[in-house]
């Protein structure tokens, strides 16, 4: 805004912010990139302190020399393509007084309701996605993606590996299908969500995230990989989506209860799952299956409080015939809202009282209303109780983004070209 007004081209107040975000419209080797890929949307997240992420939606266009961008709070993937198409549409033509009635309209709209039309102009207009449903194809662009350019086998061995909570790395010379098969992917938790390193894309100056030595899931240009397999990679997970293969030290999925993947697997193989909700059901199924069960490792006391039953728990693990003892993941979900408890097979002192008195009845209830209930009795509900991922609040709470509107739109000239960057 310039002196409370929107003008034609605004600068984004926050310098470091866009210094920041020209390196991420780029996060490629410049002459690597073939003509082919141009006109492309792809995804880049900023993490702030809260752990909030703001993402950063883009059309790279021109022969990769500009870049549209729109920064939002909101995860809306199809919503702000499509306007990223209008607009570089409207450049195209050189119709510069829709494009800027088209800003200033998104710019004082304020965020309607889920499954609200909203009309910005005589052609153009989008509908407000409800982020509580499951995915479903062909509707989902990051889903649908992800499922045709990797294969089941691929996908649960990477399941797996996010389960276990591993350093993994996805490596594609597309951009789009890069930072589709990470959002996809991290989808397929539901109703947990990934709380590590989280980076669809990762830019050249920020390679060395590679050697973290925390668990995290990166998405990686083709022509920066090179130069990651040069570094100290020690225990990486690597997907590469181009050639559909995938490398890992760990023997993950075989460590998982056999039942519950081979139901998941002929799930996802099954016809009818390649269009609708099917596939994110398949897995949601497989996280009840999981998770289902961790009231069998908990003894529950009159006044509320609850502890860890060793005894129940080693019962309970006799019967896992299909799990290795020693490669079985600890439980330690919890509400996003409150902190993560870390139950062991030997530990059996009280967790103690009050805010923790609800917590089985509340998890229990999150994951049974994410299956629809369907699964509360059945005996599905088989698995170990594990995993140190947590709950969405957004999702299990269904609570609304806190932002009173669609932020604040600004334009920059970027440093290698004629293109523009658009910030909301």
């Amino acid at each position: 805004r310039t002196s409370g007004t929107l003008s034609g081209i605004c600068m984004f107040h926050y310098i470091e912010v866009l210094q920041t975000l020209t390196k991420f419209c780029f996060p490629f080797y410049v002459d690597s990139l073939t003509v082919g890929q141009v006109g492309q949307n792809f995804t880049f997240v900023l993490t702030d302190i809260d752990s909030k992420q703001r993402f950063g939606f883009c059309r790279l266009s021109s022969g990769a020399k500009s870049c549209f961008c729109i920064l939002s709070y909101l995860p809306w993937f199809e919503v702000f393509y499509k306007l990223l198409n209008i607009l570089a549409d409207y450049t195209t033509k050189g119709q510069e007084s829709q494009w800027n009635e088209l800003l200033e309209t998104l710019h004082k709209l304020p965020i309607p309701d889920p499954g609200v039309s909203v009309h910005l102009s005589v052609h153009s207009y989008f509908t407000v996605p409800d982020t509580r449903e499951l995915p479903s194809i062909p509707e989902n662009r990051n889903l649908t993606e992800y499922f045709v350019a990797v294969d089941v086998n691929n996908m649960l061995h990477l399941y797996a590996s996010m389960l276990y909570e591993r350093r993994i790395l996805i490596i594609c010379s597309k951009l789009s299908t890069l930072t589709a098969c990470i959002h996809g992917s991290a989808a397929m938790l539901y109703p947990m969500f990934w709380q590590h390193v989280y980076i669809p894309v990762l830019p050249p100056h920020l390679l060395d995230y590679c050697c973290a030595p925390m668990p995290y899931l990166i998405g990686i240009h083709l022509s920066l990989m090179e130069k990651v397999r040069n570094m100290a990679l020690d225990d990486v997970v690597i997907l590469n989506v181009d050639t559909n293969t995938l490398e890992t030290p760990f023997d993950d999925l075989q460590s998982l209860p056999n039942d519950v993947i081979s139901s998941l697997k002929s799930r996802l193989k099954k016809v009818s799952t390649t269009t609708g909700d099917g596939v994110a059901r398949a897995f949601l199924k497989a996280q009840a299956a999981f998770f289902g069960s961790y009231r069998n490792a908990l003894k529950i006391e009159p006044v509320s409080s609850f502890a860890a039953c060793h005894d129940s728990m080693l019962s309970y693990e006799e019967t896992r015939s299909s799990l290795k003892p020693k490669k079985v993941p600890v439980l330690s979900a919890s509400m996003r809202s409150f902190h993560p408890i870390p139950l062991y097979p030997a530990y059996s002192e009280p967790l103690g009282q009050g805010e923790w008195g609800n917590w089985p009845r509340d998890v229990g209830h999150c994951i049974g209303e994410a299956v629809g209930g369907d699964l509360a009795d059945s005996p599905f509900l088989s698995g170990a109780p594990w995993s140190s991922l947590v709950l969405s609040r957004r999702r299990c709470s269904l609570t609304q983004p806190s932002q009173s509107g669609c932020g604040e739109p600004a334009q920059v000239t970027l440093p290698r070209g004629q293109g523009h960057l658009f910030l909301f």
